[in-house]
């Protein structure tokens, strides 16, 4: 079953790019998720975004849009349990890309669906997504403690981490231009990380929310803004875990991600994102998360991989 895309509102923003002024902004989360269909089972990306000084576009966007054009394809009375994610090429974000939906399967409990992103014939990405009825009667729950952390009311917002630091003023004007860039980029997104005082962070805990209240309940519409956020700084969990920062290595990109989607929540109420990396070796880090509403429901886990080349002044 094909559905008609939603009418959602937040605030608006438009599109930025590498060269974008400081008074530019983002493209508005929704928006940013979106995908228009051409064709059966086919669609293409609304919008695209390169963060600065990234390799390409913005993985969890095309994690998200991909999501996004697979729920175009099964009923509305499915919903996404989990989704398996390769990136293969970095995205050009100067030329749409191509999402194909190939039907797996379409059960009565379950649906399975799979994604071919490309940009001029070649792939740059490759998922598979698993829908789900809910169960009926009972069943079983269990789920670890929530971590303890402070409240986001009382975290600085990104930009606000920022505003102290250009306060410095011992940065050049390339480093203010970059922050600046940074805070524009993530604008469609409220974040507030809970600061260590120690260089090397075994965890990470970052409260985040959309800026704006959504008109919209689909819960397809928050599991794509959750698997958008949740590949933002994902990888440099296993830099933070040595103490160390993305000017530390050559190349630090993502290889894979999965998510899996444990219960309903909304995206515009505060939602804890817990990282952790367990290990890095060969030149890859691993990296796991869990997504905690604020009342301490487990409502998502993630895993991703990624390549991590140090510079060669870089010690480990």
């Amino acid at each position: 079953m094909l559905h008609k895309n939603p009418t959602v509102k937040v605030f608006s923003q438009s599109q930025p790019s590498e060269k974008a002024s400081p008074d530019a902004l983002p493209a508005d989360i929704v928006n940013a998720i979106e995908v228009d269909q051409v064709d059966t089972g086919l669609y293409t990306s609304r919008e695209l975004w390169k963060p600065f000084g990234a390799r390409g576009v913005f993985g969890g966007q095309v994690v998200a849009q991909a999501l996004r054009a697979a729920a175009n394809t099964v009923d509305a009375s499915f919903y996404v349990h989990s989704m398996h994610c390769y990136f293969i090429r970095a995205g050009d974000n100067d030329l749409p890309i191509l999402f194909k939906v190939d039907h797996l399967r379409s059960g009565r409990s379950y649906a399975t669906r799979v994604i071919k992103a490309t940009q001029r014939g070649k792939a740059i990405f490759t998922a598979s997504v698993s829908f789900a009825q809910d169960e009926p009667g009972p069943v079983l729950h269990h789920q670890p403690q929530m971590p303890s952390v402070p409240p986001p009311e009382s975290l600085r917002t990104h930009a606000e981490v920022v505003s102290v630091m250009l306060e410095k003023n011992n940065l050049s004007q390339e480093e203010q231009d970059r922050l600046l860039l940074r805070v524009q980029e993530t604008a469609a997104l409220d974040s507030r990380s809970v600061v260590h005082k120690s260089g090397k962070q075994d965890r990470q805990y970052t409260w985040l929310k959309t800026q704006g209240r959504l008109e919209d309940d689909d819960r397809t519409i928050h599991a794509c803004i959750a698997a958008y956020a949740s590949d933002r700084g994902f990888i440099s969990t296993a830099a933070k875990t040595h103490g160390m920062t993305g000017r530390d290595f050559g190349l630090m990109v993502s290889l894979d991600h999965q998510i899996w989607f444990h219960a309903p929540f909304r995206t515009d109420e505060w939602l804890l994102y817990e990282t952790t990396s367990p290990t890095t070796n060969n030149g890859r880090g691993l990296c796991m998360g869990q997504l905690y509403t604020r009342d301490g429901r487990l409502v998502a886990t993630t895993v991703q991989e990624g390549a991590l080349r140090l510079k060669r002044q870089s010690k480990a």
